[in-house]
């Protein structure tokens, strides 16, 4: 059974910027805003001060990007490294993990497959139909979110690593193949019959 939510809204970098335009500028009053012609997007808005007479940029969209690039950027390494990012606020942590592979549901190696068909053009398999290759390995490695079930609704959030982040992560593992072993293994429990 699947939940989805059709009111449910990503926020962007752009929002969060207008978030933190927001609260900087209930929080101090001396602070306003203005547009920033510099910028290729229209709407954004730059934070201003004064300081000893002077106006001068408190933060920039530009700015509040590169924090929040340099803070992801810094999550993923120390989460490839097998270290915990821990979200705060009860809302759990982000970890690699080592998970039992179940060879009753046998996934396709798509790499695997390609590189076996490349080489044997001519080869076909049962039923005369392409041949496939499966998995082998004992375990796999994903990213996931151990969530702590103390937020109101958790079940309807998901964590889903971004395309760049799932590639390094790949990467590092096939470069080192020995640091799959400082992620956190959940075994394949098996179910009654």
């Amino acid at each position: 059974m699947s939940v989805t939510c059709s009111n449910l809204k990503t926020n962007t970098v752009f929002d969060m910027y207008r978030w933190y335009i927001t609260k900087t500028i209930k929080e101090n009053p001396d602070f306003w805003t203005e547009y920033d012609w510099t910028a290729r997007q229209r709407g954004i808005r730059v934070i201003l001060k004064k300081v000893n007479g002077a106006t001068q940029v408190h933060m920039t969209y530009t700015q509040f990007r590169s924090i929040l690039e340099y803070n992801n950027n810094q999550a993923q390494a120390h989460i490839i490294a097998g270290e915990r990012y821990k979200l705060g606020v009860g809302m759990g942590y982000i970890q690699a993990r080592r998970v039992e592979r179940n060879f009753n549901k046998p996934k396709i190696d798509v790499v695997g497959t390609i590189q076996y068909r490349r080489a044997n053009p001519e080869k076909l398999g049962a039923n005369n139909k392409k041949p496939v290759i499966y998995h082998q390995d004992e375990d796999y490695c994903r990213i996931g979110w151990n969530k702590l079930n103390k937020v109101s609704n958790e079940a309807i959030y998901e964590f889903k690593p971004c395309k760049y982040f799932r590639i390094a992560f790949s990467r590092a593992i096939t470069d080192n193949v020995n640091l799959k072993f400082k992620y956190l293994f959940f075994p394949y429990l098996k179910t009654a019959q």
